[in-house]
């Protein structure tokens, strides 16, 4: 509609254009419309995003404990009663158990799986042969969620034990 409207058909409609582009990708915004005080100030929150309060609290270790500990004990039970069911001879309810339990833990498992692959793609150094191993036991047990609560309370120590420096660095 604008290309009929003016004198010089769509010639000025794509110059225009042009000219708003280019002012937007010297000012930093990548086709976004904005100023160069936003582009400006989105980098000066971003880096101080990571420069606020990383404390781990005993509070935090607790509760961490205290969702592995539930989890485990959820997979736990979880397996009894697909045990007892099938010692039972109750075969529909054992499968339907089981159905519930598995769908899940392999959605999970696909997830972290993911998680784990775009972590080491964004990550400064490479994990080691070791940390793989032990992601891949963890995945094939189902127990992805686990070894995450166990991550956690590995780096949330290490965050506690160094300078906060180092603990930038490290996160």
């Amino acid at each position: 509609m604008a290309c009929l409207q003016s004198p010089n058909g769509c010639q000025d409609s794509v110059e225009n254009y042009q000219k708003m582009e280019s002012t937007e990708m010297t000012n930093g915004c990548n086709g976004v419309s904005c100023t160069q005080s936003d582009a400006t100030s989105s980098e000066t929150s971003d880096a101080t995003s990571l420069d606020g309060d990383l404390r781990f609290t005993v509070l935090d270790c607790v509760f961490l404990l205290w969702c592995l500990g539930t989890f485990l004990f959820d997979i736990g039970s979880d397996l009894a009663m697909c045990f007892l069911h099938y010692h039972y001879e109750n075969i529909w309810y054992f499968g339907l158990t089981f159905t519930f339990v598995i769908v899940p833990a392999l959605t999970m498992t696909g997830f972290s799986l993911r998680w784990y692959l775009m972590d080491e793609n964004q990550a400064l150094t490479s994990v080691s042969r070791v940390q793989w191993f032990v992601r891949v036991v963890f995945l094939i047990l189902q127990l992805a969620p686990a070894l995450r609560y166990i991550e956690t309370l590995w780096y949330g120590f290490k965050v506690r034990a160094s300078s906060r420096k180092e603990a930038l660095k490290e996160v």
